[in-house]
Formats: structure tokens, sequence, C-alpha cells
């Protein structure tokens, strides 16, 4: 899923675009955010089984995700973005030389089982 998600031309560029929003929201003790930042490097296929694991459990529960990672084997950061159990993404820019490699990730929704989170991430670290 993010592998092809990723992979295909499919980043586009919103330079100068700005939307503003206006809703109405109900604040529901429930919903909360986990943020994960690691450094390290993940394999991408494990990434994506984690992650479709993640939306096949908790996808309406699952408002979004955004991620920057750090992808075996590639010299190029990797972005995707979330919102319920729709996926989309694509290469960033190069990670330098010297650059530590930190991944960093979000997830906003209701419910979230931060542990579990976590612990499915560290099992795509390679």
């Amino acid at each position: 899923v993010l592998h092809d998600l990723i992979f295909p031309n499919i980043c586009t560029e919103h330079k100068g675009h700005h939307h503003h929003h206006h809703h109405d929201h109900v604040h529901d003790s429930a919903v909360s955010s986990v943020s994960i930042v690691t450094e390290g490097t993940l394999d991408l296929d494990e990434v994506d089984d984690w992650l479709e694991r993640v939306i096949e459990e908790k996808g309406e529960d699952l408002y979004r995700m955004k991620g920057v990672l750090s992808v075996d084997g590639s010299d190029q950061r990797y972005v995707f973005q979330g919102v319920h159990s729709m996926l989309d993404g694509c290469p960033g820019k190069t990670w330098e030389p010297n650059e530590k490699r930190i991944n960093k990730l979000v997830f906003i929704g209701r419910n979230l089982d931060e542990t579990a989170l976590r612990k499915g991430f560290r099992g795509c670290l390679v």
C-alpha cells in the first residue's frame, strides 16, 4: 500500500496556495495524538504491512497521520500523509551525508493505543 503510494510521481506542489477551513468542532476527550520521533532506517515492506494493519484496525477512528521516513536503501526521505483509510506519499529531499536520519510520525484519532503504535513502528526498524 504505502510502497505503491510513495514511489509513483504523485507529489504535487502547492506553493502560494492557502486553504482556509472553518468547521464547527465538538471536543471529544477520546481524541488524542501520538507522535513518534526515532532515529534509524525502516524496512519499507514492514512499514507498508504495519500501516495497513493500523488502517484495518483503526481506520474509522484514525483521523489523520503524517510522517517523514528514512527508508533503508534510499538516499531520499519519504513523506506521507493519510486521512482515515487513504494514504498518499512521495519521495522528499535527499538526506545530507552526515545528517541523522530521524523518522517523524504523528497519528491523530480517537482511542489511539500509543503503546501498540510505538511497538509496531519499532518492528519496522532495520
